[in-house]
């Protein structure tokens, strides 16, 4: 699976949206704030590659993300 990241904080454009989910290859898109992941998505060919994982969020006491995959 291809994964594009942005860290720019900019949302993706309509074309590379309407590119990922028309898109007969396994990607996915991933959205980075310094050194957290922010969201992560997948086309449908990467979520039948992906449909027996699980990925979640957790927060700790302080408030900490850990993504658990």
């Amino acid at each position: 699976i291809g994964i594009l990241s942005s860290v720019s904080g900019r949302p993706f454009t309509r074309d590379v949206l309407a590119h990922f989910n028309s898109s007969p290859v396994p990607l996915g898109l991933a959205t980075v704030s310094e050194t957290t992941l922010k969201s992560l998505m997948f086309n449908k060919p990467a979520q039948r590659l992906l449909k027996d994982i699980l990925i979640t969020t957790q927060f700790d006491k302080q408030g900490n993300e850990s993504i658990y995959i």
